[in-house]
């Protein structure tokens, strides 16, 4: 219940089913507070997902894995706290993960922190040397800065190392038409 509260966004109904479900002597696991605290995410409450983190350290004496982590780090970057997101990606437990990096990156650029986004493509380069994406995003949020030049030195350094973008592509079978269509 708490996972389909907090999937369709009634984040006070998943609190409720959490309370109710420990006084009836419910254990939670990780994967509960997985979904509390991804609930907190969705909704911007801060304050409660870091209650969870420590109750469920403390008090129900769960270690956290990468995924409590990785939301923490997401929610203090959408809320614009990007100095404590980098700092909790950089004191992890866990190794972060390209993908930790390269949303800790967008949020560095839906907030115009330059320095940090910078920061986030090194890490990203240090996990994957041929991660494009990144590169490509540090180069828009750069342009979108009106810094024409770093956007320029990006761009020339992705492709000196050759790297190039990569255009995706879905597919869609159509049984009854027998053909197949290409969106891109």
């Amino acid at each position: 219940m708490i996972a389909a509260y907090a999937r369709f966004g009634h984040v006070t109904l998943a609190f409720e089913s959490f309370r109710e479900f420990v006084l009836q002597g419910g254990l939670a696991d990780d994967v509960t507070f997985i979904n509390l605290i991804s609930a907190c995410s969705h909704a911007g409450k801060l304050r409660e997902a870091w209650d969870y983190f420590m109750l469920m350290r403390g008090e129900f004496a769960i270690d956290p894995v990468r995924q409590h982590y990785v939301c923490i780090v997401d929610l203090l970057s959408r809320s614009g706290r990007l100095v404590e997101a980098a700092e909790l990606l950089k004191s992890m437990p866990f190794v972060p993960d390209v993908i930790s990096w390269t949303n800790f990156l967008s949020a560095c650029g839906a907030y115009s922190n330059l320095e940090l986004a910078s920061e986030a493509l090194y890490q990203v380069s240090e996990l994957e040397e041929e991660c494009s994406a990144a590169y490509i995003l540090l180069a828009n949020i750069f342009a979108s800065a009106g810094r024409l030049d770093d956007a320029e030195r990006v761009r020339k350094e992705m492709a000196d190392k050759g790297l190039k973008a990569v255009t995706e592509s879905s597919f869609i079978w159509l049984r009854k038409q027998e053909q197949t269509e290409r969106l891109t």
